[in-house]
């Protein structure tokens, strides 16, 4: 099953087939399906695989049915750098106009679809930040370790929030917060 497309993760093939494993690992246990190649007909979607190094991951996917946007987000048990773990949390929100809006906002600012699909930077431990994008037939991917300070980080920021809307996908989630904490960045 191909989730990504040759050399969308990096020029080098063997370091875009590192990063195509390690994804994939993680989509499979979120029991994800590829989004490329897109059907001609299919709906506007946006899917975020976010692999904190040593933490839950989590995955928020956005499809546009009719002009009306729903998020579907879930999380697993394992640990981004690692093991995917298994599915252990889903829930799905439908968006307000305001947040689908600003989701649009967020998108155009980042220049999400004119942004090279991968830089080569990278770290130890971190998080990565795996945007993947179906808009009209066309398929887009940005792979970023770390994002910070960029309206792409804002972009990631935004989708990471929506998981914060409810408190049984919170559960046991190093995210959640006590109600006089306030809130940390998540990038």
């Amino acid at each position: 099953m191909e989730f990504f497309p040759l050399a969308a993760l990096h020029d080098h093939p063997n370091l875009h087939a590192f990063r195509n494993r390690w994804y994939v690992s993680h989509l499979l246990a979120m029991q994800e399906r590829p989004l490329h190649p897109p059907a001609t007909d299919q709906p506007d979607v946006y899917r975020l695989l976010f692999l904190p190094t040593f933490e839950q991951p989590s995955l928020i996917r956005l499809s546009n049915t009719e002009g009306m946007w729903k998020a579907v987000c879930k999380r697993t048990n394992g640990s981004g750098g690692y093991a995917p773990g298994q599915l252990i949390a889903e829930i799905e929100l439908d968006l307000s106009p305001t947040d689908a809006k600003e989701f649009g906002r967020l998108l155009d600012c980042a220049e999400f679809w004119e942004m090279p699909s991968f830089e080569n930077s990278g770290g130890l431990d971190g998080k990565q930040a795996v945007l993947e994008g179906v808009r009209a037939g066309r398929y887009h991917v940005v792979d970023r370790w770390s994002p910070r300070g960029t309206p792409y980080a804002k972009l990631v920021e935004f989708l990471l929030k929506l998981t914060l809307r409810s408190p049984s996908f919170l559960e046991d989630n190093q995210m959640a917060k006590q109600p006089n904490e306030k809130p940390e960045k998540l990038i």
